[in-house]
């Protein structure tokens, strides 16, 4: 905060509790415990602590039912209560907006800017169950098209993984509850994985991984909600995580990703040969007087197409550290924006693509964002002509391709 900025409602500024701390510090600190400021203190605390902090801080204890941000500071056992409090709000905040005339370009909007952005902190912590995502997914689905939200049977001429692509592939950009919640999650495993670990994560460390490595523990029965969600992040982080190799000396050959054009981003030995050394390091291969590859330890160790792909990587001057990458992005940093960039992707590689259409092209028009709407409904062939109803409801009669959800 700025020396010129005010932190509380008395208006005076920082740089005014810089310059008088001596004066007003202790009576600052006497006014700090009020009806907002509370304390827990766990089960496992002897009673004399506990009077004795009580006593020195002057805080009540904590309620039971005290949120922040929305989300309970004490979480109960059972996830779904949580779960279904953020269903609850959400289907409230459309219920307010159903009487209201709203194109689907303004719902779009309202989805993406509003109701999205409700279980957002509980979805940073730990991952919501499957079934909720998907009945938060129905919710927004029958808000866009328009629908009531406890109707059963309704006909949808877009599927919704379709609409929840990226603009720029021929969606709205719409996010899936599920994949938002998988890429906000992995940031937190990939701070898991960094060199320099924040406290929360030495703590954690401390309390679950003991002498395992994050990428091969075990979860615990007895184990957190959000320390669960953490490691189900691991498999997607495998996916892009990969590093820039500088004087190798703490990249293990055969078990850490170092070669971002392979699949695996791990090489292969040659034929007839075995891994035998797990704890061999790259800095092994390098020269390092003339930092270069040693070409002939190299043929002697891995695969033709292995060899080919590591004399590509270039090498650094001498002092580089390696350096741990998230290929996804260009600039190798982890931001839930490419970790939801790179899910969307592996979705819409499975979906197959669409018609070929510039979409960003489409996106760009002046115009107002109805017509655009407009527009991409006419790409797409999904404006509902009684011609095209008429052909889904007979492919939903023939028992083809039912679009009644």
């Amino acid at each position: 905060m700025g020396s010129n900025k005010a932190p509380g409602p008395d208006g005076l500024p920082v740089l005014f509790y810089k310059e008088y701390w001596q004066i007003i510090g202790a009576d600052v600190i006497s006014m700090a415990p009020n009806a907002q400021k509370s304390i827990f203190i766990t089960a496992n605390t002897d009673l004399s602590s506990a009077r004795l902090i009580r006593e020195n801080f002057g805080f009540p204890n904590m309620s039971i039912s005290s949120r922040h941000l929305g989300l309970p500071l004490i979480l109960p056992r059972s996830k779904a209560v949580v779960s279904h409090d953020f269903q609850y709000r959400i289907e409230c905040k459309i219920s307010d907006w159903k009487g209201k005339l709203l194109c689907q370009a303004g719902r779009a909007m309202l989805i993406k800017s509003v109701v999205s952005s409700i279980p957002i902190y509980g979805m940073s912590l730990f991952l919501l169950p499957h079934p909720i995502c998907t009945n938060i997914d129905s919710l927004l689905r029958k808000f866009w098209w328009g629908f009531k939200i406890h109707g059963n049977r309704h006909l949808y001429l877009h599927s919704w993984n379709k609409l929840c692509s990226p603009k720029s592939d021929g969606g709205l950009g719409i996010k899936k509850m599920k994949d938002l919640n998988l890429a906000l999650i992995s940031k937190l495993g990939w701070m898991m994985l960094s060199p320099t670990p924040q406290p929360w994560v030495k703590y954690l460390s401390a309390k679950y991984l003991k002498h395992f490595e994050f990428l091969h523990v075990e979860p615990r029965v007895s184990s957190s909600w959000a320390w669960k969600g953490i490691l189900k992040s691991r498999p997607f982080i495998a996916q892009g995580r990969c590093f820039l190799v500088g004087n190798g000396d703490t990249i293990r050959t055969w078990m850490d990703p170092w070669i971002p054009s392979l699949p695996s981003f791990v090489p292969k030995p040659k034929n007839g040969l075995q891994r035998l050394n797990s704890a061999s390091l790259v800095s092994h291969f390098i020269i390092a007087s003339s930092r270069s590859w040693h070409v002939n330890l190299l043929q002697n160790t891995f695969d033709y197409l292995s060899i080919n792909s590591i004399r590509q990587l270039h090498l650094p001057p001498a002092g580089t550290s390696d350096k741990m990458v998230w290929t996804p992005d260009t600039h190798g940093f982890f931001t839930v924006k490419s970790a939801y960039r790179q899910l969307s992707f592996n979705q819409s590689s499975i979906l197959g693509s669409g018609p070929s259409i510039n979409w960003k092209k489409l996106w760009r028009l002046n115009m107002h964002e109805r017509l655009k709407v407009l527009l991409w409904k006419v790409a797409c062939d999904i404006l509902p002509t009684r011609h095209k109803i008429a052909q889904y409801l007979k492919s939903s009669f023939q028992g083809e391709s039912s679009l009644w959800g």
